[in-house]
C-alpha cells in the first residue's frame, strides 16, 4: 500500500462518511485503550512513502482524489444491485 497524506484513522472514517453522504455524527472518536485486541495494534499505523515514490518517480492519489474514486465505484456497484 502507498498513501499520500498522512490521517488519522478518525480523520479517515470522517472523510470517507463526508465523501459518501454518510452521517458523521455516527463516527465516534475513539482510544484504542478502549478496546481489547486479540493481536497487538499499532498506535500510528500510517506510512512514509517517500523513498517509494522517489524509486517509483511518481506522485500518489490524494485522498480526494482516491475517495472521488472510490465513491464513483460504490454508486455503480449500488445502480447493479
Amino acid at each position: 500500500h502507498v498513501v499520500g497524506e498522512r490521517m488519522s484513522r478518525y480523520e479517515f472514517a470522517l472523510r470517507i462518511a463526508e465523501k459518501l453522504n454518510f452521517d458523521k455524527n455516527l463516527i465516534k472518536k475513539a482510544s484504542m485503550d478502549e478496546f481489547t485486541w486479540r493481536a497487538p495494534r499499532p498506535r500510528d499505523s500510517s506510512l512514509n512513502c517517500d523513498r517509494t515514490r522517489a524509486i517509483l518517480k511518481t506522485e500518489f492519489f490524494s485522498t480526494e482524489l482516491a475517495l472521488d474514486i472510490l465513491k464513483r465505484e460504490y454508486e455503480e456497484t449500488i445502480r447493479r444491485s
